[in-house]
């Protein structure tokens, strides 16, 4: 009963907080007038920022949706600055976006959707791009990267020579791009305004935690023979500690984080089948494991809440430490009993599976949060030496996990 209401706790704190995940920030509107009209502007991190601004004057008002037709640009206070520009679509016809202005100075470094482009001082948008080519030798197919950006940034920027090394090596990456941007000006004379530089560009998050695992190990096949391994096994529960980091960029995506974890689970699965024929067959079955986990995937944090919902997903590998299998068996035949102690299976030393998971978060004090999650892992086989291949097994664990971030 406490588990199912503990799944739905979370469930409802989930659905409230996607359900409503507007994350108004305070800033501003440029009108096509050149009037700045102060007030929330949801925040967005995905494609949409590039085509439309919703804004409303206060928590009271209603929303207003502006396209870049409608407005010059807008802006989050301390934070993205985004302009109405001129594009060119794929059909050659003009239309407007709203381009976000990484730095600037003497040269702009802008970015819209996933491309890159810079302006010298009144000059048109120069597009830099690094699409993938092939080529040939020999007859055989590679592909590269082109590298054209370098092309048109040492052209554009060969006034001033310092610089000339670190355009030759720079990557298209958006930090690289705005260091070299911002080398450039500070050379020119004047300093780059860079409107994110209070956002890291790298942040590490770290946790402890304590859980609890539910564990199943499944043994499928068509023979008959294996059915001392696919009768079933009992649940496996155990307690599992934990720590994890995760890793991410709030400078360019604040919500998303590369999550590594590590944790420690001792499994203990037994099996208690019996076998009616002309001899009644018994089986006991008693598998250990001692295993390390290693979690890694993405983690997605909704807009912050008092209470913030967030989801991982990503491949899991497991090395077990230390292992063992007994199997013993018992045959009655006429009312005598013999008993064997049959050949063990060799466990495989490391398994791979995937995993997913839904969390929530609040706030302690500071940089310390609470958290809560549930778990969901499906792994390969721990069987190396089972001759038939038609059979398969498989581990899945069910997992409810408490702990501190900071």
């Amino acid at each position: 009963m406490k588990r199912i209401s503990l799944i739905i706790f979370i469930w409802v704190a989930l659905y409230q907080n996607i359900y409503s995940q507007n994350d108004f920030r305070k800033g501003y509107i440029i009108t096509n007038e050149k009037d700045t009209i102060n007030g929330l502007v949801d925040y967005r991190e995905g494609n949409t920022k590039y085509k439309t601004c919703y804004f409303k004057l206060d928590e009271n008002e209603d929303l207003t949706n502006y396209d870049s037709n409608q407005i010059l640009g807008y802006r989050y206070i301390d934070d993205k600055v985004f302009v109405s520009k001129e594009v060119t679509k794929e059909n050659n016809a003009k239309g407007n976006g709203f381009f976000e202005i990484l730095t600037r100075g003497n040269v702009l470094l802008y970015r819209y959707f996933g491309t890159f482009y810079i302006q010298k001082e009144d000059e048109k948008l120069h597009e830099l791009t690094n699409e993938p080519v092939k080529y040939y030798i020999d007859g055989k197919e590679y592909i590269k990267n082109s590298n054209r950006h370098i092309a048109v940034l040492s052209y554009l920027l060969s006034d001033c020579p310092s610089i000339k090394d670190k355009i030759s090596k720079v990557k298209y990456s958006e930090r690289q791009l705005t260091e070299l941007i911002e080398a450039y000006n500070k050379c020119s004379g004047q300093a780059s305004i860079s409107f994110k530089e209070g956002k890291p560009w790298f942040k590490t998050h770290f946790g402890l935690s304590i859980g609890y695992n539910f564990s199943k190990l499944n043994f499928s096949s068509d023979l008959n023979n294996t059915e001392y391994l696919t009768s079933g096994f009992d649940y496996a529960n155990s307690i599992m500690p934990g720590l994890y980091f995760d890793f991410l960029s709030p400078r360019i995506h604040e919500r998303i984080a590369v999550h590594v974890g590590l944790a420690y689970l001792s499994s203990t699965y037994t099996s208690n089948s019996k076998i009616e024929s002309y001899t009644n067959e018994r089986n006991y079955i008693t598998m250990d494991l001692e295993q390390l986990k290693i979690p890694l995937g993405f983690k997605y944090v909704f807009s912050e809440k008092n209470i913030t919902p967030y989801i991982n997903l990503g491949i899991s590998s497991t090395i077990i430490l230390e292992s063992s299998f007994s199997w013993i068996q018992e045959l009655e035949n006429n009312n005598v009993v013999q008993t064997y102690d049959r050949e063990s299976i060799f466990i495989d030393d490391n398994q791979l599976g995937f995993w997913g998971g839904i969390g929530i978060k609040k706030s302690i004090k500071n940089k310390l949060s609470g958290f809560i999650e549930m778990r969901y892992e499906r792994t390969s086989g721990v069987s190396i030496n089972i001759a038939d291949s038609s059979l398969h097994d498989n581990i899945t664990n069910f997992q409810i996990l408490i702990g501190l971030s900071y």
